[in-house]
């Protein structure tokens, strides 16, 4: 168990967003954490980074945060870093401090021991130095750097740019570097929201298996459900401000949504249907004298009934919007040919038919048009 929160209250001020939460995080589980816009999610992840604090620890509800000792977390976020002037290299190569300090460590006994004449002293540099070799392997200090040059690319950098000014990047190329970053430092529950956000479909299909295969836990919130799919074994629910965990991935955790509820709802109306039986049973007897024991017998079954709130349906939707055209279109919506995407040089060039009622994806690397087609066709509109 890395982390565990037990019956947490948590909210802003005046507005709990949160009643009763219990969450966990064991071994290396990949955790989705879903929900309606505004439910908690968030919040959740701010408790969990200690930026916010239970209302309740010293309640008689054995409500409690714990944290194994040692056990690191690492979140991203949306940044721009503090100095602007510092190469992309220099920056990432902040996460391989410790691993640096052992190799240095390791240069200076290596020096030590052709300079020693003393054989205890040798001994005791060798002894050292065996140490300091494994702490070095568990680090992964022969491989680091090459994997972040692997990862820089993976994440749409040309090996150039390493060189650069963190400066010169935009907040989204800088949040990419952060996230680089983070993937690096390898923290024992690694936090992303939205992780999907600003990378193309190559990146995000290497960030899966990356993810899948990483050695210890993610917790991730993510709109893209396909990719929650890919990766999570567990499901964490936010709805109505309770937590509930679901084993598998999001499409179990649907199908299993689905299938609670249902019974819920037969629960309910079975109880109902008892409620209305033995009511309408009691109204019919309680005058009668040779009735009374079994009158006073159905009210304590009625009085002592643990009564079913009646299910909410559920909403597993983010979005939800009805588009009526004011005019209808022809048969063809749109035809475009030859089309030269670019600006001060070309990035594709483009053609397809477009015809009603069809839904168009358009897919693609970073930097390769896609926003600019749109532009285009929508600048053509305007004409």
């Amino acid at each position: 168990m890395k982390l565990q929160i037990r019956n947490a209250t948590v909210g802003y001020g005046a507005n709990t967003v949160l009643y009763g939460a219990d969450f966990e995080i064991h071994d290396n589980e990949k955790i989705a954490l879903v929900g309606r816009n505004g439910c908690g999610k968030t919040t959740l992840f701010r408790l969990i980074t200690g930026e916010l604090s239970m209302e309740n620890p010293d309640s008689d509800e054995n409500a409690s945060f714990s944290i194994a000792g040692g056990v690191t977390i690492g979140e991203l976020r949306q940044i721009s870093f503090e100095n602007g002037d510092i190469c992309v290299e220099d920056e990432i190569k902040k996460v391989f401090a410790p691993v640096y300090a052992v190799r240095n460590e390791m240069r200076a006994i290596e020096e030590a021991l052709s300079d020693s004449d003393s054989a205890s002293e040798h001994e005791k540099l060798l002894g050292r130095y065996e140490v300091l070799q494994r702490k070095f392997d568990s680090l992964g200090g022969m491989e680091c750097e090459r994997e972040m040059q692997i990862m820089f690319r993976k994440f749409g950098f040309d090996p150039a740019d390493l060189k650069k000014k963190t400066g010169e990047f935009s907040g989204g190329q800088q949040t990419k570097i952060a996230f680089i970053k983070l993937l690096l430092e390898k923290p024992d529950v690694l936090l992303l929201d939205e992780p999907t956000n600003h990378l193309d479909l190559p990146t995000i299909e290497w960030l899966e298996d990356y993810l899948r295969n990483y050695k210890n836990a993610v917790v991730i919130i993510s709109h893209d459900r396909a990719f929650l799919d890919a990766i999570a074994s567990v499901t964490y629910e936010i709805e109505y401000g309770r937590i509930t965990r679901y084993p598998g991935n999001y499409s179990s955790f649907v199908k299993q949504k689905e299938d609670s509820y249902e019974k819920r709802v037969k629960d309910y109306e079975a109880q109902q249907k008892e409620i209305a039986r033995l009511t309408e049973w009691i109204e019919k007897w309680k005058n009668t004298p040779t009735k009374v024991s079994s009158v006073h017998s159905k009210e304590k079954v009625l009085e002592h009934m643990i009564r079913i709130e009646k299910p909410r349906r559920f909403d597993t939707r983010s979005f939800r919007a009805s588009f009526s055209p004011r005019i209808e279109s022809w048969s063809e919506v749109l035809r475009v040919k030859d089309l030269s995407i670019g600006y001060d040089h070309e990035l594709s060039r483009v053609s397809f038919t477009l015809r009603k009622k069809e839904h168009l994806a358009v897919i693609g690397s970073n930097g390769i048009g896609k926003s600019t087609l749109l532009k285009e066709i929508g600048r053509a509109s305007c004409r």
